[in-house]
């Protein structure tokens, strides 16, 4: 009977997820927006990361109800939408590196949806293993994130280490982490999700590459 119930579980979420790209129409115009420098990306992340996942359906397990939404959820994936908008900022600097070598140590999207599914915040999971892992790497800075803990969401993570090399021959390293979180209004909300995602992304993004070209 238990394993009936996994089974019938599964495929009632699985039933409800698209699984088709989540396109981000904004990028349609960075084509025009590029720079000269070179960008490279070492890719240091766990394969976790970078894969779709439903997580557990287990309840007692911690990432039970928890996707991981992987790379290729996106259009264009994770790392491409990264190097689009450097491009994109970097050609409005008066003076652009030549090269910028990013490395990736984390970055990862979720769509947790513990709270909804066990129907109760007091016993979920609350922001989860994802947001656990933020709060550390937060640690010593400020850790805010605007979202409702009871409702499902949406959270993103970028760990990165970038060195930026210019003309002259100066190295600029710097080491980044940017969150992001948007709630949704119930782990049935397909829609929502989907809309969710893309704001995270988008604004991970954002928020990632502002402070890849802000000066030191």
């Amino acid at each position: 009977m238990k394993y009936l119930w996994v089974v019938l579980l599964v495929s009632i979420v699985t039933g409800c997820s698209a699984n088709k790209p989540y396109v981000i129409d904004e990028t349609s115009s960075y084509g025009s927006d590029g720079s000269a420098s070179t960008i490279t990306i070492v890719d240091d992340r766990p394969s976790n990361d970078k894969e779709f996942s439903y997580g557990s359906f287990m309840v007692f397990n911690s990432d039970y109800g928890i996707w991981t939404l992987g790379d290729e959820q996106f259009s264009p994936n994770l790392v491409d939408l990264i190097k689009l908008d450097v491009h994109k900022k970097l050609s409005k600097l008066s003076i652009q590196p030549e090269s910028v070598e990013i490395t990736f140590e984390r970055m990862i999207v979720q769509a947790n949806h513990q709270a909804d599914m066990l129907q109760s915040s007091s016993t979920s999971g609350g922001i989860g293993p994802l947001g656990v892992l933020i709060a550390e790497a937060m640690h010593g800075k400020e850790f805010e994130l605007d979202y409702d803990k009871t409702r499902p969401f949406v959270i993103g993570l970028i760990k990165a280490k970038v060195k930026s090399t210019y003309p002259s021959g100066k190295d600029v390293v710097k080491n980044i982490t940017v969150s992001k979180a948007e709630n949704l209004l119930n782990h049935m909300d397909s829609a929502g999700r989907e809309k969710a995602a893309i704001s995270v992304a988008t604004n991970l993004t954002d928020s990632f590459t502002n402070a890849l070209i802000a000066k030191n």
